[in-house]
């Protein structure tokens, strides 16, 4: 049997991406999220809905980033294939089928993306997310203090580090399950592989991970390491 078909129990704790980042209306007032939610505001999307879209990118854009940067280990790299991610999720909305997790379809077309990236295809320049003057994507702005946001960079910094240390397949494996959260099913169903396969390859994932993490857990985890 090949060792990629060996089952492993999922589980392990997931790290999380950061605080999400709004995109900005110029003029026009926004409906209240709580009315938005998932595949329904996807299928308004698809109908033209800006609201909607809006809440889609405000829901999604930090771990779709967070995916990205840690895949292509790119920060800006990472942002113009987010940019990228989010018009063609704008762009191909009516094809979105609304009995499907919503998220999983996202990064399908982020992890696309950044496959194309990593081996080199040269794509078009990033496009602005609606071809007008009615949104703008704020820069990046974390709400921490100068010394928390030293800090984070360089944890953030280091988890790169390490993720350099693994192979492309078992880096996006590790991205996926152990840093985004998704379900093995979805992350099967996402590249196309058997859950079995999905287990085998994050359990190598998470060795080789290890192995690089364990001398550096202090500086990795900072204050955390300090306060337990």
């Amino acid at each position: 049997m090949n060792e990629d078909e060996a089952s492993d129990p999922q589980g392990g704790d997931s790290m999380g991406a950061g605080p999400a980042q709004p995109l900005v209306s110029r003029g026009q007032p926004r409906r209240p999220a709580s009315a938005l939610r998932g595949p329904l505001a996807m299928v308004r999307v698809g109908r033209g809905d800006r609201d909607a879209f809006r809440t889609v990118y405000e829901t999604c854009r930090d771990g779709v980033y967070a995916t990205l940067v840690r895949m292509v280990l790119d920060a800006g790299a990472a942002e113009d294939l987010m940019q990228e991610t989010f018009l063609r999720v704008y762009r191909e909305a009516a094809r979105y089928d609304p009995s499907r997790p919503l998220e999983p379809w996202i990064y399908r077309i982020a992890r696309n993306l950044a496959v194309d990236y990593l081996r080199g295809r040269k794509s078009r320049p990033a496009a602005s997310l609606s071809g007008t003057e009615e949104f703008a994507i704020e820069a990046r702005d974390p709400a921490r203090g100068p010394v928390e946001e030293a800090a984070a960079r360089e944890r953030e910094a280091l988890l790169r580090e390490g993720l350099g240390k693994l192979r492309p397949g078992q880096r996006e494996i590790f991205v996926l399950v152990d840093l985004e959260g998704l379900k093995y099913e979805d992350v099967a169903d996402l590249l196309g592989i058997s859950i079995k396969a999905v287990g085998a390859r994050l359990r190598k994932a998470r060795r080789r991970f290890l192995n690089w993490a364990r001398p550096n857990e202090k500086r990795l985890l900072g204050d955390a390491v300090e306060a337990g």
